[in-house]
C-alpha cells in the first residue's frame, strides 16, 4: 500500500508558532493526507492552517472546529475522518520523522497481524525549525523494531519506559475503531491506554530509536495536568480499566505496583493541596489514595 495508506492528523490549540514546522514534517512524509483540527484557537492558528491547505495543493485539509472541545475531543474527532488504512497523531508542536514513517507502514504493510506501531521521542529545542520552511529533519536512523503480543505488549504498556510518544504512534485503523477509539474517560494519557486496549487483540511493535522530535512547553497539556497535580487521578482510572482488560497473574505484581506507587502520589498530592490552601481536595486525594493501596495488596 505505501505512504499513502497513511494520514497524518495534527489537533491544534494556540500554535501558530510551531505549526508550520509540524505541517512540514508530515510533507516530507509523502503520505495521502494531513487533516489539521483547529481546536477554536485566538491566536494565528487558523490562519497558518488555512495557507498551508492552499500552498500544498490538496495534501492539507483543516477542520475547524467552532467552538473549543477540548484536546481528546479534538483528537478522536479527526481520527474519524481518517479513510486511510493508517493514522498517526501528530501533536501541532512535534516534528515527525520521514524515515521512521517510511519505515513503520512498511512493517505494518507486511505485518498484517500488528495493531499499531510506535517509537521513542528525542527532545529539541523549542526554536528548532521555526525559521522557515526549509529546516533539516535530524537524522536519526531507525534500527529494528520488536514485535510483541500477548503479555509481551500488556508488559509494554505498563512498564512504559522506553514509552512509545503519542506521535509517534502509527494506528491500524481497523484496530483503534474495533476498540472503540481513545478513552472517554480520559484526558491526557490517550497514549498510553490506548495501548493496553489494542495490545489485547492484536500484535503492537515498538521501536527503540526516536520516530518524533519533541517540545516539552508549559502551555502543553502534559504541563497543564502537572500544574493542576491531577496525574494520579489520570492513572488512578486508566490502571483500574486496564486491570480488568488484563486479568492474568503474571501481570498482577506489575499492577500492585503501579497502584502502590500512585497511593502514595495521591497523598503526595493531598500535602500540596494542603499546602495551597485548597482543602476541599484534601480528603478526596486521600481517600482515593488508601483505595489505591488496596488495589496494591488485592
Amino acid at each position: 500500500m505505501g505512504r499513502d495508506s497513511l494520514t497524518i492528523v495534527i489537533p491544534a490549540y494556540n500554535c501558530a508558532k510551531y505549526l508550520t514546522a509540524a505541517i512540514v514534517s508530515a510533507l516530507r512524509c509523502e503520505i495521502g493526507c494531513i487533516l489539521v483540527g483547529d481546536n477554536c484557537s485566538t491566536d494565528d492558528t487558523l490562519r497558518v492552517a488555512r495557507s498551508w491547505e492552499t500552498r500544498s495543493g490538496g495534501r492539507v485539509r483543516v477542520i475547524a472546529n467552532p467552538s473549543n472541545i477540548g484536546a481528546r475531543n479534538n483528537c478522536q474527532n479527526l481520527m474519524e475522518n481518517v479513510n486511510t488504512t493508517y493514522g498517526l497523531v501528530l501533536s501541532a508542536d512535534d516534528i515527525i520523522s520521514s524515515e521512521y514513517v517510511r519505515s513503520a507502514v512498511a512493517l505494518l504493510d507486511r505485518e498484517v497481524k500488528l495493531g499499531m506501531i510506535g517509537a521513542v521521542l528525542q527532545r529539541i529545542d523549542d526554536d528548532f525549525g521555526l525559521s522557515g520552511d526549509s529546516f533539516e529533519e535530524p537524522e536519526c536512523p531507525v534500527e529494528s523494531f520488536t514485535i510483541l503480543s500477548g503479555i509481551s505488549a500488556g508488559r509494554l504498556a505498563l512498564g512504559w519506559y522506553p514509552f512509545p510518544a503519542m506521535s509517534a504512534t502509527i494506528l491500524r485503523m481497523s484496530a483503534f475503531r474495533e476498540v472503540g477509539g481513545y478513552s472517554t474517560i480520559l484526558k491526557a494519557t490517550l497514549d498510553r491506554e490506548i495501548w493496553f486496549r489494542i495490545g489485547r487483540t492484536h500484535d503492537v511493535a515498538f521501536c527503540n530509536t526516536p520516530g518524533v522530535f519533541y517540545r516539552v512547553l508549559a502551555t502543553g497539556e502534559t504541563a497543564r495536568f502537572k500544574k493542576n497535580d491531577m496525574w494520579c487521578y489520570e492513572l488512578s482510572n486508566m490502571f483500574r480499566a486496564a486491570r480488568k482488560i488484563w486479568p492474568e497473574p503474571e501481570l498482577q505484581p506489575r499492577f500492585r505496583r503501579a497502584f502502590r506507587i500512585n497511593g502514595k502520589a495521591f497523598f503526595g498530592s493531598a500535602v500540596r493541596a494542603v499546602k495551597r490552601g485548597a482543602w476541599r481536595e484534601v480528603m478526596p486525594r486521600v481517600g482515593r489514595g488508601f483505595a489505591d493501596l488496596w488495589n496494591a495488596i488485592t
